[in-house]
């Protein structure tokens, strides 16, 4: 008997469609991930869409956070705290002084209705 169930659901199989480094974040159609390898393109990554990780920010004199702050992704892959086109990508766990390299940040459910 079979019950569907296929995994945990805390991450998801990508097919690069271009080069992807681990620790990356990866946005595809509605989600958005951290890679959890370093892969080419046309290869399969597993994607964590959930979980803590620090993630590379904007130019570090670009962008400051304060703990609780929406974190969005820009279509070039920078972390940044303006939502004006960008994909929401989940939460600020720490603050991160406008000259840091990196944020920790707790991805949002990536759950679409």
């Amino acid at each position: 008997m079979s019950n569907g169930y296929l995994g945990e659901g805390a991450s998801i199989n990508y097919t690069a469609t271009g080069n992807v480094t681990e620790g990356t974040l990866v946005a595809f159609t509605n989600v958005v991930g951290v890679a959890l390898n370093t892969v080419t393109t046309g290869t399969v990554v597993p994607v964590a869409i959930t979980g803590e990780f620090s993630l590379t920010k904007t130019a570090a004199a670009d962008t400051g956070f304060t703990q609780g702050d929406a974190v969005y992704v820009t279509a070039t892959g920078k972390i940044n705290n303006t939502a004006t086109g960008d994909k929401f990508v989940g939460f600020a766990t720490a603050a991160a002084a406008t000259g840091a390299t990196a944020v920790n940040v707790v991805l949002a459910p990536n759950v679409f209705f």
